[in-house]
């Protein structure tokens, strides 16, 4: 899909709750399949940090706010929250990237 100025482009920074990140790199797995394959998707990716198994980036690109929102009620997200594994997850902002 390629870009245009209507993408949401987010990367997030994940904290798994205390000793659960094994668990949620398998849950994020299953969500990253998922959701890569819904049409307004363009990125879906995760990384676990090698030095704290609780902390993770994501990495998410959809087409427009709308597709994020959808996203956001898909049935395989909602499953996601569902497992109650997140103690947090806060959007980078854009100005600490450039």
């Amino acid at each position: 899909m390629p870009v245009s100025q209507d993408n949401v482009r987010r990367i997030v920074k994940l904290r798994a709750n205390p000793g659960t990140g094994p668990r949620m790199r398998e849950a994020l797995i299953a969500l990253a399949r998922e959701t890569i394959a819904e049409p307004e998707c363009a990125e879906f990716e995760f990384l676990q940090s090698l030095a704290d198994q609780d902390a993770f980036i994501l990495i998410e690109d959809f087409a427009s706010a709308r597709a994020l929102e959808m996203h956001m009620q898909a049935a395989h997200t909602r499953s996601f929250f569902a497992l109650d594994l997140m103690a947090s997850g806060a959007p980078i902002p854009k100005d600490w990237l450039s």
